[in-house]
């Protein structure tokens, strides 16, 4: 952990007191929900709660519009493309793998790579539940499975987790 935070402090990102690291990887489209979750969540979450997001993609710039937005462009780090040697750093030194998918007709997620990477790290998933990821969740098990679109739900478990310690024993750490 301390290794990420030195990483993070290195890219000049200002890390709050007992900073609560929230992580998402994939390529940055609509149906990833990056976007979603920056303009629904982060703003109900305290403000120790940093979203890092690795990947690149189409919506990369819609992700920090909504953050610039709604005043949090402190707590959005865009860490864009990582090595695999970065994406174990981070899956070693975050809180919790968000996967905040959103329907998109005609685009499904399909089995979710990175969630199953994740929960193999030990790190606990909260992912929308939709399609694949269903394939990947087991509810307090390894994550939690939330209704997709519903930002209360998603902010309720990641409250419930950085603030209750055996909550955040789900997972394989």
């Amino acid at each position: 952990r301390e290794a990420l935070l030195e990483d993070l402090r290195g890219r000049g990102v200002s890390l709050p007191d007992d900073p609560f690291l929230l992580l998402s990887v994939g390529r940055h489209q609509e149906r990833k929900g990056f976007h979603w979750f920056v303009d629904r969540v982060m703003p109900l979450l305290p403000p120790n709660a940093l979203y890092l997001v690795a990947g690149s993609g189409p919506m990369a710039r819609v992700i920090e519009e909504n953050a610039r937005n709604r005043g949090i462009e402190d707590r959005v780090v865009m860490l864009g493309q990582v090595s695999e040697a970065e994406l174990a750093a981070l899956y070693a030194g975050a809180d919790l793998f968000i996967m905040p998918n959103i329907p998109v007709p005609g685009d499904i997620e399909g089995f979710g790579v990175v969630m199953l990477e994740a929960a193999a790290s030990g790190l606990p998933v909260v992912a929308a539940d939709l399609e694949g990821i269903r394939d990947v969740v087991t509810p307090r098990e390894n994550g939690w499975l939330v209704p997709s679109g519903d930002a209360e739900a998603f902010a309720d478990v990641i409250l419930r987790v950085a603030t209750d310690p055996d909550a955040r024993q789900v997972g394989m750490r």
